[in-house]
């Protein structure tokens, strides 16, 4: 029987997948490059990925090279991910436009994800539709191989997902916060900060409940409680866990127990050491890659580019520069906020760019975030979903502060600023529609 609850459901789901499916049909597969682009494309997971599923030979390179060895400071999650799945659905060979399409399908899946999330949050078919719309026209990836755009995808996911649970946590069992650490676990193998940035948002709010509702330590630092946090933990640290038991396994097949001395993931201080020469300096200190290794071997000499013994020299050298010249830190990170403000700037609606300077564009954004704080601060609720905004325009721009405030690393930053938008009309939905049914209804 057709009820008005499943009709609804009916309704979204068809848009949904209407949206979908147009969006997916809608972007070939590009075929030529400009160097720029190719350059940080990541051509040896397409190889390793075929290698497995050729042979059997699990995050190697061909014909017999540890993965590590040959792609340097990268994550390993995603090219494992994609030899399991290949692996499942019977694949022989993973091409460069099955590699894209895969790409395509995470982007349009973690937003039916989030759109649901918010027609459960708010109960509001049009509320969802829009956002999804507009959210596959955000143009958060372009098309290649590589993982720098899969914050912009993660991000929407991970505040829908808070605001349903701040909405719904009365009624819901912390057991549904698994599922949100899956996933944040899944994505820190895939691009190393990733599933962080998912954690800061989730401990930021989780303080907020603490303030907002006044919470007292008792209440929070419960057994119950305890016990959760550490089935999170596991939950969180799984897919790092199966990666290095992989890697262990692989080693001992093939490489007589060996570990190799690269990295095997992507590594905080290269980026953070880089982007130290974000201003010109006296150390000389730029953001290249070439850049770090002769600072590593003035400490020692043998040390080798991207080992992990190179990492370590770069934590404590990171230190070293802060700490012996603090005007040259805060000089080099006011920089990078300033640069993040233009970017701000530069992602107002393009219809509208054109009528309004840049000081306007960025006006406007802290305009809205005023405005969502004012419809936001007579109900708990909806502070403590103001409050997730803010924490997720904070921790989105980490990458760009820590690194360079480029896109490739503000793509988070670009989704937290269009749920910004989303949140503002959000509320403006929701109070013109409790005014019309109270005259009209």
């Amino acid at each position: 029987m057709l009820t008005y609850k499943n009709f609804r459901w009916s309704i979204l789901v068809f848009f949904l997948l209407i949206f979908a499916l147009r969006f997916y049909f809608s972007h070939p597969i590009r075929t030529y490059w400009f160097y720029s682009e190719a350059y940080v494309m990541r051509f040896q997971w397409l190889d390793s990925v075929n290698l497995y599923l050729k042979s059997g030979k699990i995050l190697m390179y061909p014909p017999q090279e540890r993965l590590e060895d040959v792609s340097t400071g990268e994550d390993q999650g995603y090219p494992f991910i994609l030899s399991i799945l290949g692996n499942l659905t019977g694949k022989k060979e993973m091409t460069f436009a099955t590699f894209v399409r895969f790409n395509y399908l995470f982007l349009i899946t973690l937003g039916i994800i989030s759109s649901i999330l918010l027609f459960l949050t708010f109960d509001h078919i049009a509320i969802a539709l829009i956002f999804f719309y507009f959210y596959l026209r955000l143009d958060i990836y372009s098309g290649g191989l590589d993982h720098h755009w899969m914050l912009g995808a993660l991000l929407p996911f991970y505040i829908s997902f808070l605001m349903f649970y701040i909405y719904s946590r009365q009624k819901l069992s912390a057991f549904w916060l698994i599922f949100y650490l899956g996933v944040a676990g899944l994505a820190n193998i895939i691009r190393e900060g990733y599933g962080v940035i998912g954690i800061m948002i989730l401990v930021g709010v989780g303080f907020m409940i603490w303030v907002i509702e006044k919470l007292k330590w008792r209440q929070v630092f419960r057994v119950q409680n305890l016990v959760w946090g550490v089935i999170f933990w596991v939950i969180y640290s799984a897919p790092g866990w199966t990666l290095d038991r992989v890697r262990n396994f692989r080693n001992q097949i093939y490489f007589d127990r060996q570990a190799s001395i690269m990295i095997t993931h992507h590594g905080l201080w290269h980026n953070a050491f880089m982007g130290l020469g974000y201003v010109p300096n006296k150390y000389g200190i730029i953001w290249n890659d070439a850049n770090n290794l002769p600072f590593v071997r003035q400490v020692n000499q043998q040390a080798n580019y991207m080992t992990n013994e190179y990492f370590s020299i770069l934590g404590s050298l990171y230190f070293k520069y802060a700490l012996a010249d603090p005007g040259f830190w805060w000089t080099n990170y006011l920089a990078k906020i300033i640069s993040i403000q233009q970017f701000i700037a530069s992602l107002f609606p393009h219809e509208l760019k054109s009528f309004f300077p840049p000081f306007v564009r960025l006006l406007a954004f802290y305009v809205i975030l005023l405005t969502t704080w004012r419809l936001s601060r007579s109900n708990k609720t909806r502070l403590l979903l103001t409050s997730l905004i803010l924490i997720s325009l904070v921790a989105s721009s980490l990458p760009g502060i820590i690194g360079l405030p480029a896109q490739a690393y503000l793509r988070g930053l670009q989704s937290a600023y269009f749920m910004t938008w989303i949140y503002l009309f959000i509320l403006l939905y929701l109070e013109f529609m409790s005014k019309f049914r109270r005259h009209y209804v």
